[in-house]
């Protein structure tokens, strides 16, 4: 059975290794479809101070989590919460780099993308909660460009290749909160089996007392995604996966709901780049653009997102 791949990327930040780390990355994607990092540099206290904003969130009532509901339902904005069978399982509070339509139009994004945004919500009664939130967000996005570097390098292309896709970046980030349900047996699916669509490279960090996301690697075994301290799981979305050409493919992955008393929290980073973008997928051979093939952007990939009516 297949095991999730470990990279340290300590090497790396001194300016060494690239190569080596960059290829290990590659044969991970190629191979499982996921890989942890680790030796990324980022303050462990970030993620601590942003999961116990949540905590704190969650002890809220019912009418104070409802008013960070979207009205929409986009999935990216607010408190988003997941039911099985008519009842909450757990919660996501979600953010994205544009915090509101007139931040994605003064940053130049044209008129007709403007409905992939909402606006962030924020407790401001909770002291702290956004900071909290908005310092681990901004901690995950600055390490972003470093991992898509190493990424542009296993593809054979410069490490400055995605950058101009992500100069107005629509990546969004979220916290889920997966409490112990009584009346939810152990195992039990909470989080149905999905590829993540419209993201290049999704970053998770976890923490809690059982391992409750479950993948399904390229070879068709379902493996748990070990609680390695501080690091970051890796994997590719489905704009990814178009993009090289399918080198890399967007993997299977849902979430199970652990014994009693058991309980986890996640950290998310979905990087996803400039909406408006035309993107020209590469060979899968790595090292060069295809001229044949289809392009795209991120925009057309998230169509049946709830969207208000201009």
């Amino acid at each position: 059975m297949n095991t999730i791949p470990v990279v340290d990327l300590s090497a790396v930040r001194s300016g060494n290794g690239v190569y080596d780390t960059a290829a290990a990355l590659d044969k991970a994607l190629r191979t499982v479809g996921f890989v942890q990092i680790t030796g990324h540099g980022i303050d462990p206290a970030v993620f601590t101070a942003a999961y116990d904003a949540m905590t704190a969130l969650m002890g809220e009532s019912d009418d104070v989590r409802a008013a960070l509901r979207d009205p929409s339902g986009h999935p990216f904005y607010g408190l988003v919460p997941r039911e099985l069978d008519g009842r909450v399982v757990y919660h996501q509070f979600e953010l994205n780099a544009h915090p509101s339509p007139d931040a994605a139009r003064a940053a130049g994004i044209p008129e007709e993308y403007l409905s992939h945004f909402r606006t962030n919500l924020f407790p401001d009664h909770l002291e702290g909660f956004r900071a909290a939130m908005q310092g681990c967000f901004d901690a995950m996005r600055n390490f972003a460009p470093r991992l898509l570097a190493l990424l542009a390098v296993a593809v054979g292309m410069p490490p400055t290749f995605f950058e101009k896709y992500m100069e107005r970046e629509s990546t969004s980030f979220g916290v889920g909160d997966y409490p112990h349900r009584e009346w939810i047996p152990a195992d039990t699916e909470i989080l149905p089996w999905h590829t993540d669509r419209e993201t290049l490279v999704n970053m998770l960090h976890q923490r809690g007392t059982y391992e409750g996301l479950e993948i399904r690697t390229l070879a068709g075994d379902v493996v748990r995604l070990p609680l390695v301290e501080d690091a970051l799981a890796v994997n590719v979305g489905d704009l990814f996966e178009r993009w090289t050409g399918g080198r890399w493919r967007g993997t299977p992955h849902h979430v199970v709901s652990g014994e009693r008393g058991e309980w986890r929290q996640s950290i998310v980073t979905f990087c996803a780049p400039d909406v408006t973008r035309v993107i020209q997928p590469l060979d899968p051979a790595g090292g060069r653009i295809d001229p044949l093939a289809e392009p795209f952007n991120v925009f057309e990939l998230a169509l049946d997102l709830p969207r208000p009516v201009a």
